[in-house]
Order: C-alpha cells, then structure tokens, then sequence
C-alpha cells in the first residue's frame, strides 16, 4: 500500500528544509574555515536522513486499522481524455 500524500509531502519538505539549512550555513559561513563547516553540515545531515527513512519505512509497513478487509484488489478509476 503507498503512503499517504501526506506522508509523502511532510517527508519531501523536511528533507528540503534540512537541505534548504545546510546550504543557508555554508552560503552564511563560506569564507570562515570551509572545511569545518563541511564536516559539520555532513555529520548533523545524516541523522535527519536516517529519521526520514525509518519514518517512511514505518509509515509504509503500518496497516490502517479502519479499513475494510477484502479479498479482491482495489481498483482506481482513471478520469477519461477529452
């Protein structure tokens, strides 16, 4: 079952915020020791991929309690070209 769009936008957005954050420090800091500010961009990033994935990975393998249990596939209606 695809998570929900919900899920899938607040993931995509806190993905591109931690990003839009790390680009914003190096821009802010570039010309004060570049490479200590690579290094602590690149190790506070990969926890907040690492809670991403898990998250995703979760929300994935959760069954929704509400629905009906049917035997049969669901079927998605298409709209028609005009």
């Amino acid at each position: 079952m695809p998570p929900s769009p919900l899920t899938v936008t607040l993931i995509q957005s806190t993905i591109l915020n931690a990003i839009s954050n790390v680009l914003a420090q190096l821009i802010d800091q570039y010309k004060e020791n570049v490479r200590r500010i690579l290094l602590f961009t690149t190790i506070s990033l990969f926890p907040m991929i690492r809670v991403e994935v898990v998250v995703s990975w979760f929300s994935q393998n959760t069954p929704i309690q509400n629905q009906p249990t049917t035997s049969s596939p669901t079927t998605y209606l298409l709209p028609t070209p005009r």
